[in-house]
């Protein structure tokens, strides 16, 4: 329940106070995974719980997350791969970010304080 509010979602009063996994709850928990592209069960699954724990660690660091997937035209893995991460800036100027590897599950994810609103450079 905790994480799911923290990230927004809305959990009825009543399977909070009595920590029921409702049909309020099993709603929150679906839009949860369907906005991770993870396959709407309702369950807190393994892959559910693991894709809840991470946001909920970024909305409680106060920094921005950057992840996605690397795909190779040939479907290969893309072992070893080192991404770097850029935001550029008024009149060109780029500043470094982040970076991440790939390894070899495909995805990468970068967990940073620095981002840009409106032109602006800003950390926090």
């Amino acid at each position: 329940h905790n994480k799911l509010r923290k990230l927004g979602y809305t959990i009825p009063e009543h399977e909070l106070d009595v920590q029921l996994f409702g049909v309020g709850t099993q709603d929150a928990l679906r839009r949860f995974q369907k906005k991770h592209k993870i396959f709407r069960t309702g369950i807190l699954d393994e892959r559910t719980r693991a894709a809840l724990t991470r946001a909920a660690v970024v909305v409680e660091s106060g920094k921005n997350r950057i992840e996605g997937r690397i795909y190779l035209d040939d479907g290969g893995v893309a072992k070893g791969l080192k991404l770097a991460f850029y935001s550029r800036g008024f009149g060109g100027a780029e500043t470094k970010i982040g970076e991440a590897g790939a390894e070899d599950k495909r995805f990468y994810t970068v967990i940073t304080s620095e981002f840009k609103i409106g032109g602006r450079h800003a950390t926090s």
